[in-house]
């Protein structure tokens, strides 16, 4: 915040100078700013160059710190429970199709509304705050984690397809061998599904063994990543975030 003391004469007439015998500028004790702590004055000259002449002028620039301890228990904290929040439904079963879409939808509408109220009370700012950055890194987080879901329950569902398909071939094949010569009309039927013998092997090779039951799917091996993978990268962002703005 810079200030600046004007007076009617020009430079020739009357020029103003800090006194620096004592405190050019001064604070009142009890004088305090909501939300700003005071951090140091500088004070400086400044000439106003106008139509009518030069004039001579007084500037003090007074630095102010916001006060750290509001932002983080009214956003930072709130904003980063929520974000470890929607973490939770990778540990959800991907079959339970309501707990983790109302887990997601819960934790996204809940960091938009958040950065919409905060938003309203900060001033209108061209540049970029560090604490925009922070709502828009902690909305990616939990859009992130709500937009796995359908990736992983459209896989399961292809995986079930296929090893659905597979066992209908494979008891196919059973029952074609195990049915009389004489029931010829339901041979026929079976036959067309399995049409040679190089076929019946072929259904026999992929169908499901008791290995394969135990296996993972794809789906749940990328719950499992995303395990790992979301709170490596969010404590990542941590680290860089409040190294650098430590330092500005």
């Amino acid at each position: 915040m810079t200030c600046k003391h004007l007076n009617g004469y020009t430079a020739s007439d009357l020029l103003l100078i800090w006194d620096y015998s004592k405190w050019p500028t001064t604070v009142a004790r009890n004088l305090k700013v909501p939300e700003f702590q005071l951090v140091d004055i500088l004070n400086s000259y400044c000439y106003s160059k106008t139509m009518t002449g030069n004039f001579s002028c007084l500037k003090a620039d007074l630095f102010f710190q916001r006060h750290f301890e509001y932002y983080l228990i009214n956003v930072y904290v709130p904003s980063l429970l929520i974000v470890i929040l929607s973490w939770l439904t990778f540990w959800i079963e991907i079959e339970a199709v309501a707990p983790r879409i109302s887990l997601g939808l819960l934790t996204v509408l809940t960091v938009s509304t958040q950065n919409s109220n905060f938003a309203a009370q900060m001033p209108k700012l061209s540049y970029v705050k560090a604490i925009d950055i922070w709502m828009a890194v902690c909305l990616l987080m939990v859009v992130g984690a709500f937009l796995e879901y359908p990736l992983v329950n459209l896989l399961d569902r292809r995986q079930r397809n296929s090893n659905q398909f597979l066992k209908e071939m494979f008891s196919n094949a059973k029952v074609s061998q195990l049915l009389p010569s004489k029931d010829k009309r339901i041979r026929k039927r079976i036959v067309r599904v399995i049409p040679n013998d190089d076929d019946h092997q072929r259904s026999r090779h992929l169908a499901p063994s008791k290995n394969n039951k135990d296996k993972k799917s794809t789906a749940k091996i990328i719950d499992i990543f995303c395990r790992a993978f979301f709170p490596a990268l969010f404590a990542l962002f941590n680290i860089v975030y409040w190294t650098f703005y430590n330092k500005t």
